[in-house]
């Protein structure tokens, strides 16, 4: 299902952190300080209650 159509829904938004890469961007995504996966341009959906989830982005050192 298409991420938009599932942030259209406030309730379901509130419990998701949504990380966007953009084209010319790497993000490094980490769970409990342990390397977790890298992250290709797109839009992710991650559950907020599920433990320490950090993201650092490659270009820019956001997230």
């Amino acid at each position: 299902m298409e991420l938009n159509i599932l942030l259209q829904d406030k309730e379901l938004a509130n419990m998701l952190d949504v990380v966007e890469v953009l084209d010319h961007e790497m993000v490094i995504k980490y769970e409990n300080g342990i390397l977790s996966e890298v992250l290709k341009p797109g839009r992710y959906a991650y559950w907020r209650s599920i433990g320490d989830q950090r993201c650092y982005c490659s270009q820019c050192g956001r997230c």
